[in-house]
């Protein structure tokens, strides 16, 4: 789902050299070769972005606000794997291009199709609870996570470049006990792995039903099940995140809390009725060992 602040980009062009002191701007030779930045990293986001668009056919058919929306997401995330050398997924920046207000999207990575499902429940809000803590071996973790869901779906003979359309991945995987079938030819680390992405995928389904549904104590069992799996079979949680997790699930009111993002440290995402969140917030800011902040959405 999307919330309600962002980022803004502004520039202008320069008539000659400006010294800033710090690092806030780079210069792009168009008539050149683009190549990845050393300095400053977050340059690639831009660069990456406007490298891949150059390199599209004028005029590909992209007639429909909706389409180019996509197409930008997809342009995003490749840019973000090409030239930020993250080897991310869709969703981050399909929900930035796709977001619509008291809607969460379902998407589905096989064929970057999406549907809205209404939430809209005026008695109910969700709470992001930042953490105020980042470990420094987020980017290995993940890379390292990604590889071994690549590793997975070897094993299975499927294929987990995801963004392909042609290709077959994790999402491929019938069911629990298909995947299981397999377990003997994984070591302990994968199968904990893609086991977090095979039940994730189930849940997700099943949460975006409960959500329609308004069976919030459904959609309760949903989160606090995804955290779980997210610490003990993906192993990117940390101390923090679960308590913050249990702070919140102490709390009247609350229907269910887990981390999101990339994990060890960053945000948790907690659904709550209105009414709760002031004691909500409270119980976390009294009993969480450092200090968080908020975000009600």
């Amino acid at each position: 789902m999307g919330i309600s602040v962002g980022t803004m980009i502004m520039g202008r062009i320069l008539d000659d050299q400006e010294d800033l002191k710090e690092s806030k701007s780079f210069e792009l030779d168009l008539t050149q070769p683009v190549i990845p930045f050393e300095s400053p990293q977050w340059g690639n986001y831009v660069v990456g972005v406007l490298a891949l668009f150059l390199e599209l056919p004028i005029g590909s058919g992209l007639s429909s606000s909706a389409s180019i929306e996509v197409a930008m997401s997809l342009l995003c995330c490749k840019a973000e794997q090409t030239y930020g050398n993250v080897p991310c997924g869709i969703m981050n920046q399909y929900t930035s291009c796709l977001a619509k207000a008291d809607h969460v999207i379902l998407i589905d990575c096989q064929n970057n199709t999406s549907r809205y499902v209404l939430f809209n429940d005026k008695n109910l809000c969700i709470l992001v609870t930042n953490s105020n803590v980042k470990y420094d071996l987020v980017s290995e973790k993940f890379a390292e996570n990604v590889g071994q869901c690549q590793y997975a779906a070897k094993i299975l003979g499927k294929n987990f470049i995801f963004y392909i359309k042609s290709h077959q991945t994790l999402r491929d995987v019938a069911s629990i006990d298909e995947f299981k079938q397999a377990r003997d030819k994984m070591s302990p680390v994968t199968y904990r792995r893609a086991h977090y992405v095979i039940t994730e995928m189930q849940r997700t389904q099943a949460g975006a039903q409960a959500l329609e549904n308004r069976d919030y104590n459904e959609f309760s069992h949903l989160m606090y099940e995804s955290h779980e799996s997210l610490r003990k079979y993906f192993e990117v949680s940390c101390v923090e995140l679960d308590q913050l997790v249990d702070l919140a699930r102490s709390v009247d009111g609350v229907f269910g809390s887990r981390m999101t993002g990339a994990g060890f440290g960053s945000c948790t995402v907690t659904l709550v009725k209105k009414s709760s969140i002031e004691k909500c917030m409270k119980t976390i800011n009294n009993n969480y060992k450092d200090k968080a902040s908020f975000l009600s959405i």
